[in-house]
């Protein structure tokens, strides 16, 4: 399995998600109507948060571009992320938000799911969130 190569014009969305850490941004980029690749910005250049945000960004991003089904693999990736918690915690369009990658990954459930600013916790097929 090769990493696909980024097409220099893609299209994306960009999330604000409220976290006990304050604000972040996540965008989304799109190839072909399936999620390609992700940018995390915690507003704050340097230091631990946005260096852990910017790493886990990195990796999905990653795992999307060598996956064969792009939008299975950010399911997959937002249900890794999701339920991981810190001891700081927010509430952004309904959903509690436990932490910064439980961030990424409710915008990215979001995101798959078209679901942009609505809340998508206990909306999984799987059972009852952690």
């Amino acid at each position: 399995m090769t990493k696909r190569e980024r097409d220099p014009n893609l299209p994306s969305t960009t999330q604000r998600v409220d976290t006990g850490w304050g604000k972040i941004y996540v965008t989304i980029g799109d190839e072909d109507g399936q999620p390609f690749e992700v940018f995390v910005n915690t507003g704050m250049s340097g230091g631990l948060f946005n260096a852990q945000a910017e790493a886990i960004g990195k990796t999905v991003s990653v795992a999307l571009r060598m996956a064969e089904n792009r939008e299975a693999a950010a399911e997959e990736l937002a249900d890794q992320l999701v339920g991981i918690r810190s001891d700081k915690v927010a509430v952004d369009s309904g959903d509690d938000i436990l932490s910064v990658p439980d961030a990424i990954g409710i915008a990215l459930r979001r995101h798959v799911r078209g679901m942009e600013g609505m809340a998508v916790r206990g909306e999984e097929t799987g059972g009852p969130e952690p």
